[in-house]
């Protein structure tokens, strides 16, 4: 299964400009096992990890949507900004192969069949309150960091250290939908603020870390030394 997401993503992927036409896909890593090769409580378990993960995305994309919804009501969609960071790392690796519900990184290790049977006793607590360490199996977040390889404290790869960054800005941003490539960091998103906000700052003098992240809309391959 996460397999076929991650073919599905790919193909996505390429068909909407986001990654170049003769990107390859980094192949499965061997530490992930095949979806066909689970045992039936397995497959049980890892498809409700994602089932409620899958839910949240769906859950944070209609909220956000009443927000753009009622700022379009008030007449003030086209007077606001908006940044959407997805994530602030790769998918994480802390589910380990089993996922986690409720143990926390000083826990007592457990084996993995082990793992699957104290999991599986509380499967009903994935997303709810009592799930307070909630995370997937590893091989969600293989197939969710797709095209990159690797996941979460992996500094070495790009599936531990890039995400995705919407930006909304109508009165800024001519073009709807344009890709950019270029790398940016976190700290590019507070330069970018106070560049739309310069008239708040006739007399005054904002230093901050980063460049503002507008100067990718405009200069295609552009690329800032930080």
């Amino acid at each position: 299964m996460p397999g076929c997401v991650q073919g599905k993503c790919y193909c996505n992927q390429k068909k909407s400009g986001m990654i170049p036409a003769n990107a390859i896909l980094p192949e499965r890593n061997t530490t992930v096992k095949e979806w066909n090769g689970l045992s039936a409580d397995q497959k049980k378990l890892y498809s409700r990890f994602m089932e409620v993960f899958a839910g949240y995305l769906t859950y944070t994309d209609h909220e956000i949507g009443r927000l753009v919804s009622y700022l379009k009501e008030i007449r003030q969609l086209d007077n606001i900004i908006i940044f959407v960071v997805i994530g602030n790392n790769g998918a994480s690796k802390e589910g380990t192969y089993n996922g986690d519900i409720d143990r926390t990184l000083f826990s007592k290790a457990l084996t993995d069949e082990e793992a699957l049977k104290y999991n599986l006793k509380k499967i009903g607590e994935i997303g709810t309150a009592a799930g307070t360490e909630a995370n997937y199996p590893l091989g969600w977040a293989h197939a969710t960091n797709t095209p990159f390889k690797y996941w979460k404290q992996d500094a070495n790869s790009e599936g531990g250290t890039r995400n995705p960054l919407i930006v909304f800005y109508p009165k800024g941003l001519k073009e709807k939908g344009g890709i950019r490539n270029q790398y940016g960091h976190v700290i590019d998103l507070l330069p970018a603020t106070t560049e739309l906000l310069d008239h708040l700052f006739q007399n005054e003098t904002v230093t901050c870390s980063g460049f503002s992240v507008f100067y990718i809309s405009h200069q295609k391959g552009i690329i800032k030394s930080y």
